[in-house]
């Protein structure tokens, strides 16, 4: 399953990680239900700002950024997307801080 092959993957990512890493995560937890792909997520991110090491964690979650904002070390970006007329503008630049769109599904 993609579940146990992440599993898989985060013990050799633990094994491995010290603070002068740089460790690309991409959508950790898909494999699961949301709730249990936001806590193994939730749980990586803490673990890495304790590492101390250089990270970049992509996420579609809403919660994962709002919960690892609190976290002094962690600095927050996300691409810039505006909507007007009921349309997604994607600009392809990087911001600072939290997406200020909710939800880039289907409008209806």
């Amino acid at each position: 399953s993609s579940f146990l092959n992440e599993m898989r993957q985060l013990t050799q990512l633990a094994k491995a990680t010290t603070c002068h890493s740089l460790v690309l995560v991409d959508e950790l937890g898909r494999g699961t239900s949301n709730a249990e792909g936001c806590a193994v997520a939730l749980a990586t991110v803490e673990w890495l700002a304790d590492v101390g090491c250089h990270c970049i964690f992509t996420t579609h979650s809403t919660l994962v950024p709002k919960v690892a904002a609190r976290i002094p070390n962690v600095r927050l970006c996300c691409m810039q997307v505006t909507s007007a007329d009921q349309q997604m503008h994607f600009h392809f630049e990087v911001k600072e801080g939290l997406c200020s769109i909710e939800n880039y599904g289907l409008h209806i």
